[in-house]
């Protein structure tokens, strides 16, 4: 694979695995308060913007000279992370 075809979020889950805001937020529902969670549905919803954040960024853009990045505009990749 090319650094343009290789996201943030492909990165992150070959190291850690999956994504996940809590421990429970996996999709198998281990937690034995899974079923009566009043939080699980929104905690759910930001894992999936954290992971579509995550993979609009490639490593190409990370690795990219900053001076020859896209305007601020339209730039669709993080230029900070910490």
């Amino acid at each position: 694979m090319l650094p343009i075809q290789i996201t943030v979020a492909d990165v992150i889950q070959a190291i850690e695995g999956p994504v996940t805001v809590t421990a429970c937020s996996t999709d198998d529902g281990q937690c034995e308060q899974f079923s009566k969670c009043n939080v699980r549905d929104p905690l759910y919803r930001v894992r999936e913007r954290i992971l579509s954040a995550l993979g609009e960024c490639t490593i190409a853009e990370l690795a990219a000279d900053p001076r020859r990045r896209r305007p601020r505009a339209r730039r669709r990749c993080f230029t900070r992370i910490l």
